[in-house]
């Protein structure tokens, strides 16, 4: 059974890990004996039954009632199996918020509708980098819908700001599919059949929207991109990260601009007559003298972009004094002029020069040598980069054109 990789995003205190433990409870995904641990915990201290118990490790975090850091769970509907990451809502915690959503293929953004909480500066910025991470599809889940009285305004004033915030972005970052589902998290409402207390909701229950995005998600069709990983006695390993590969095929090593024909391809010890997205092959090209980590291989036709000067959309987590950029295996130095900020209010850019910690900027990168990329809106496994200041991460970025 495919998994399908879930990040489970938003602020503090939203409602995240209600949402997940109750997830696994609907959904049987937990042992008996796993619910009355948690059970047992709640008494302890002295409150009701709290489903994010089953997925809170750690007793200080059942104590303070946040998430320190990432949590995984499993669960399965309908013959489809689901990874649920509980990432960090608190902006302290944000490079642990990062970690967790880069290996998320879908997202699902929790945002509550109780009075004094709503969509907050971290709401959005989570938006923006859930699709610097390559999430273009995103559920919605408007929590805690029971605390305003099952209210169709509440609902509708947090999908209107959030629709449009949305909108503004994606003119810079590409289209995004995103869907709103008033929920109880702690209730269950709408979680896997839609609730009765909302009877004005017309879409589906927020699990079924899950399944559907999950089944439409296919980045196959992209040209071929090969990442190499390494150089052996017999050829060269490396990662297709879009698009097939084909014996007899004629490629071209960027950023040498070299040509090659490739021979055989191995896969599992076994030769093979092509490979695809998600494959790490061994290409035998004959001479392969010069191809290097880093390389990309592409097709002839419709191949990537090379050079040194880009411009980007980047996130930083600190300011970084001596920058360097890592696109998937490629390493550069480079220096990053900031141009415009993102208003995280409104989703618009404007102008500015000095950036600061936990800022979303465009900005312009110049490499210390050439490298292979491409836009986000073409290919965004060769658009998205790291950002590092000596040998700590300082942030992430996508690349614009």
């Amino acid at each position: 059974m495919q998994i399908h990789r879930i990040a489970l995003l938003g602020d503090k205190d939203h409602g995240k890990s209600t949402f997940v433990g109750n997830m696994l409870m609907l959904t049987k995904s937990i042992s008996d004996a796993r619910i009355e641990e948690a059970k047992r915990a709640s008494r302890e201290l002295g409150r009701p039954f709290e489903p994010g118990f089953l997925l809170d490790s750690f007793s200080e975090e059942r104590e303070d009632a946040m998430t320190i850091d990432t949590t995984r769970a499993q669960i399965q509907y309908k013959g489809m199996g689901f990874e649920l990451i509980d990432v960090p809502g608190h902006e302290e915690l944000i490079s642990n918020m990062l970690t967790g959503a880069s290996n998320a293929s879908l997202g699902v953004l929790i945002v509550s509708a109780k009075k004094g909480e709503g969509i907050s500066e971290q709401t959005k910025r989570h938006i923006v980098l859930s699709i610097m991470l390559g999430m273009d599809r995103l559920v919605v889940g408007v929590n805690k819908i029971d605390t305003v009285g099952y209210s169709k305004g509440a609902f509708d004033a947090i999908k209107d700001e959030l629709s449009s915030f949305i909108e503004n972005i994606g003119r810079s970052l590409g289209n995004v599919d995103a869907s709103f589902v008033p929920i109880s998290a702690y209730n269950g409402d709408n979680l896997i059949k839609l609730s009765k207390n909302t009877r004005w909701y017309k879409g589906k229950p927020l699990v079924q929207i899950l399944k559907n995005y999950a089944v439409q998600k296919d980045g196959s069709a992209r040209g071929l991109r090969a990442a190499v990983q390494g150089a052996f006695e017999n050829g060269i390993a490396c990662k297709i990260i879009s698009g097939e590969i084909k014996v007899n095929q004629k490629v071209v090593a960027l950023p040498s601009g070299r040509y090659m024909k490739i021979e055989k391809i191995i896969k599992a010890g076994h030769d093979v007559k092509s490979a695809s997205r998600g494959d790490s092959p061994i290409l035998v090209l004959g001479d392969y003298t010069g191809i290097e980590r880093g390389t990309i291989i592409s097709a002839e036709n419709g191949r990537p972009k090379v050079g040194s000067n880009v411009k980007a959309l980047i996130f930083l987590v600190d300011i970084p004094r001596n920058p360097s950029i890592r696109i998937g295996l490629q390493e550069a130095n480079s220096s990053i002029i900031i141009d415009q900020e993102l208003d995280l209010k409104s989703g618009n850019l404007a102008k500015c020069t000095k950036a600061k910690a936990l800022g979303i900027y465009t900005a312009n990168l110049k490499a210390d040598k050439k490298v292979v990329y491409e836009a986000f809106r073409d290919n965004p496994e060769l658009a998205r980069f790291s950002i590092y200041d000596g040998r700590e991460f300082a942030g992430l970025g996508i690349i614009l054109g």
